[in-house]
């Protein structure tokens, strides 16, 4: 017995030898059935990297097959225990190949990055599409384990396993965190390995089906079992982007000091652990966000500036994220032309890697709407913001927060564009969904309530204004403290409202806190600030009736938006408007009427005859025309500027009416 086990090693062993000897032999005649064929069963052996210590002159050149080689390790390990009941392996993703050309499929996919999308398209779409056989049979538990076991082996894109998760309860209860747990813990592998796929599912559940609060709840019981293992590096490197999670966690939910906190945490522990990484240069990216939303915006570019030096040169989805960030960070600076060339780029590269309908693009989209409003280019971000929402909308169980979003920055731009109405109803919507899906305490909620206060300001209703804009800033208070611009922004928004409520010195006491805040977070120089100036300024010339002090407050505001957003942003048409009409009180008629031509011109431009900031500059045209004695032109005028009101606003509009 042992004489004819040997012998039939042997003949084993020198039929393999004689194969390969002749595949070396035919190799130059056929360089691609090598690759499509051999290439899986050295895989399946265990060691790609002996192919390359066999035939090297068979190969692709060395750095090529440096890729290929890390490719096909990763793809072993994705592909190579698939759980399903009866238990079976699947064939590598170079064999299933074949029908495709796999010499040339695996040549041009020869980067790891986009092998293992494909690997995860196929394998994941499989495990999704095993899940659901599962339950269409009522085997819902066997298709649970599969779900868990597939999040803890890391076969699947978060996308995948999400999708999978939601299809899962549509039949069942919601999968409880302790079902969760208990899936872990009895994991046969290592704790490091267990905790590992522990921050896959907690990145899943959080980030992919929107259950913040109990993701964070996973997050706290990885960290409790880290502190069991020894501080070795892999444990510290565990450990940070455990909290990278917590972070996003936190950030979602509207906790930005908290989510601030813990980034920095893992920002020092990063650049001790994986210094100059692609992954630190993600983690400084989101502590710049942080930092930015925290209101530091000063801080955050410093930190953005610093990720975009990480970059590495062959990520264009990275690149998309940092730059994304930074854009963000020079609107919130004032720096809008600078801010839009940035958001163009991410656009083009987002809709390039991930497509036009991707979550990624609406996101892209979104915030390039965002920053052409800044600039006076309504229209234009009109069009990115409807994309982006409808691209939200259509996403089955989107992101309530940026849903949210969406409605609220569209709302926003009606609201320039002076269609107030549909304004109105978006903003409303915004803050409906804030407060059906997400915490009471939220980024995102506080943004909708300050929006939704300044419609009804628009609109003539002080009290429901006044209500609304008392909730936005004790919820800012709660979340972000005292120093923060969205804080400052309701403040004076509800200094507006006392205004017009004639509680002249409590509104002053806001404006002039409103005003310390931007300040101390933007320097001197910035739009934000001239806004407050300007409504101090109406504050000193309707109540004080010091028109000197209104004057020198009302220039002031103009010359910082000349210098920060140029002379022909609407912005500049506005406050040239409240300069025109001070200096006709100040009997300076010449100057008043060059003041509302120049801004009537630049409102015709942007927005076209028949709008509301035409109407406006009409207006006061017509007011200067009767004080210089030209009654009929001052008439036709008046006219005109009505006309336009009744025609965008409607009737019963206070605008309308006071035409």
């Amino acid at each position: 017995q042992v004489q004819s086990f040997l012998f039939q090693t042997f003949s084993f062993g020198f039929h393999i030898m004689l194969r390969l000897l002749l595949l070396a032999l035919l190799a130059p005649l056929s360089q691609g059935f090598l690759t499509s064929s051999f290439l899986p069963a050295v895989r399946q052996a265990g060691s790609p990297k002996s192919l390359a210590l066999l035939f090297p002159s068979l190969l692709p050149p060395s750095s090529e097959l440096t890729r290929l080689s890390a490719t096909c390790s990763q793809a072993t390990r994705l592909v190579s225990s698939q759980h399903v009941r009866p238990r079976t392996r699947i064939g590598s993703i170079a064999l299933r190949a074949q029908h495709d050309d796999s010499s040339s499929l695996l040549r041009s996919l020869a980067d790891v990055r986009k092998l293992s999308a494909l690997v995860f398209a196929e394998e994941g779409g499989s495990g999704v599409r095993q899940a659901q056989e599962m339950m269409a049979s009522g085997s819902d538990d066997e298709a649970l384990e599969l779900l868990l076991d597939s999040v803890i082996a890391q076969k699947m894109s978060d996308e995948q396993l999400a999708e999978m998760w939601k299809a899962l309860e549509t039949t069942r209860q919601p999968v409880s965190v302790d079902r969760i747990l208990s899936h872990l813990k009895t994991a046969q592998m290592s704790p490091l390995l267990r905790i590992q796929g522990g921050v896959t599912m907690a990145r899943v559940l959080g980030i992919g089906l929107g259950r913040s609060r109990e993701a964070l709840e996973v997050v706290r019981l990885l960290n409790e079992e880290l502190e069991l293992e020894s501080k070795e590096r892999d444990v510290e490197l565990l450990r940070a982007r455990l909290g990278s999670v917590k972070t996003r966690l936190q950030m979602r939910e509207g906790d930005v000091k908290g989510a601030w906190a813990t980034q920095s945490e893992v920002v020092r522990a990063m650049d001790q652990l994986a210094a100059n990484s692609s992954e630190l240069c993600v983690e400084v990216s989101l502590l710049a966000a942080a930092a930015r939303q925290k209101g530091d915006v000063h801080e955050a570019k410093l930190l953005a500036l610093r990720a975009k030096d990480l970059l590495p040169a062959d990520e264009p989805l990275l690149s998309a994220l940092v730059r994304g960030e930074y854009g963000s960070i020079l609107l919130a600076v004032g720096e809008w032309d600078q801010a839009v060339r940035e958001k163009l780029d991410v656009v083009d590269i987002v809709i390039q890697e991930t497509g036009p309908e991707s979550r990624a693009a609406a996101q892209a989209m979104d915030e390039l709407g965002v920053c052409l409003q800044a600039q006076g280019k309504y229209k234009e971000a009109e069009n990115y913001l409807r994309k982006a929402l409808e691209i939200r909308e259509g996403t089955r169980d989107g992101d309530a927060s940026e849903v949210a979003a969406s409605y609220l920055n569209l709302g926003s731009c009606m609201m320039d564009m002076g269609n107030t109405s549909l304004g109105r109803q978006l903003r409303q919507t915004s803050l409906e969904i804030c407060k059906q899906y997400l915490p009471k305490d939220h980024y995102q909620t506080a943004l909708a309530l300050t929006s939704v206060g300044e419609s009804h300001l628009a609109d003539g209703e002080l009290d429901e204004a006044q209500e609304q804009l008392e909730e936005a800033i004790d919820m800012w208070e709660r979340l972000l403290g005292s120093n923060n611009p969205n804080l400052a922004a309701a403040l004076t928004s509800l200094g507006r409202v006392l205004a017009a409520k004639q509680e002249p010195q409590r509104a002053l006491l806001l404006f002039q806190r409103g005003l310390s805040i931007k300040r101390l977070v933007y320097g001197e120089a910035h739009p934000s600030i001239a806004t407050s100036l300007n409504h101090l300024a109406g504050l000193w010339e309707e109540t004080w009736r010091n028109r000197d002090e209104a004057y020198r407050l009302r220039r002031e505001a103009l010359e910082i938006l000349q210098l920060t957003l140029g002379s022909s942003h609407p912005k500049v048409a506005v406050h040239m408007n409240n300069l025109a009409i001070l200096e006709a009180k100040r009997g300076n008629y010449a100057e008043a009427s060059e003041l509302v031509q120049h801004a009537l011109k630049i409102d015709q431009e942007i927005f076209g005859e028949e709008s509301v900031q035409v109407a406006t500059d009409l207006n006061s045209l017509a007011t200067l025309a009767f004080h210089c004695g030209e009654r009929q032109l001052s008439r036709q005028l008046y006219e005109r500027a009505y006309e336009i009101r009744r025609k965008c606003l409607g009737e019963e509009h206070p605008r309308t009416l006071a035409s």
